[in-house]
């Protein structure tokens, strides 16, 4: 599978949501009353938990992607000691330290971009920062992970 491929197939659906987002964050508010106050952080809770899964489903995709190549890049060519690097080496060790940290990196990038959209919301008239939105975005991401951690040993045994 190419680099391209790869990207459209795994990381773009992460890049599209993680933009629809930043755009519906960005939407100044009205201030009306919620019927139901809770119906906030019940969205926000599974909107991460989706945002998580799909970059936990990008990261578990990077091993078999068979990503890397033979692309030399020298640094420092013509010194006595000619270091070089090789692309797909330091492709193929990124896409296995990825797979390898798949949950740590999955948990950690959703929760990192859960508070840089509390953050965005600061700056939106009639929105605000609120720390009880970013505890149920980042509930939500760990929730989904360690839930298909769970169920995926049980699928896969049937």
């Amino acid at each position: 599978m190419s680099k391209i491929t790869y990207q459209i197939k795994y990381w773009l659906p992460v890049y599209l949501y993680a933009g629809l987002i930043f755009y519906l964050s960005g939407i100044s508010l009205p201030t009306v009353p919620v019927k139901m106050p809770a119906i906030d952080k019940i969205a926000h809770f599974f909107e991460y938990a989706i945002l998580g899964l799909l970059i936990y489903r990008a990261c578990l995709s990077g091993r078999q992607s068979g990503l890397g190549g033979q692309l030399d890049c020298p640094v420092w060519s013509g010194t006595p000691l000619s270091l070089r690097w090789t692309a797909g080496h330091l492709n193929s060790w990124l896409t296995s330290w990825l797979y390898r940290k798949r949950i740590f990196f999955s948990i950690f990038l959703s929760v990192l971009y859960a508070f840089s959209d509390e953050l965005h919301q600061f700056f939106v008239p009639n929105r605000m920062m609120s720390e009880w939105d970013f505890l149920a975005d980042a509930l939500g991401a760990i929730t989904a992970i360690v839930v298909i951690l769970i169920i995926k040993p049980q699928i896969q045994k049937n």
